[in-house]
């Protein structure tokens, strides 16, 4: 081939472009559809592990304990419940997996909220299991 044919190849750059522009197209058509269903999943897993806690009488703004004592002695006192994220990711060994994150706000000796919220992270089978680790706490 000529010098600096790349190689004798006879698509025209047009041709190429074409096809480029379509390819990136089709890439983020896909990309908008994997968004939007990995939101309605997440949106459904923490629908299913709110209805779990509520069939065991938890509600948001609830205090709560857990149900392991290592997360237990790490808490002193009940921590409010204030929301939940469901999304799947992987556990420590890399398997696929629920997590279930819970945010928190702690609350002081003298009953009174701080400011510095907290989290706690479940790896679970299935979004409803949270309702196994955590029990609610009378204020």
């Amino acid at each position: 081939g000529r010098m600096g044919d790349g190689g004798g190849s006879m698509t025209s750059l047009a041709t190429l472009l074409r096809r480029a522009e379509r390819a990136r197209e089709k890439a983020e058509a896909a990309d908008d559809a994997s968004r939007m269903a990995r939101y309605d999943l997440n949106t459904e897993a923490r629908r299913v592990a709110w209805a779990a806690l509520e069939k065991r009488g938890i509600k948001r703004g609830d205090r709560i304990g857990f149900a392991c004592p290592k997360r237990a002695r790490w808490h002193d006192r009940a921590p409010q419940l204030d929301a939940l994220e469901a999304y799947r990711g992987r556990d420590h060994d890399g398997n696929w997996c629920w997590r279930v994150r819970l945010r928190l706000t702690a609350i002081n000796a003298k009953g009174k909220q701080l400011k510095s919220p907290l989290s706690e992270y479940f790896d679970l089978a299935h979004p409803r299991d949270v309702a196994r680790e955590i029990v609610k706490v009378a204020a």
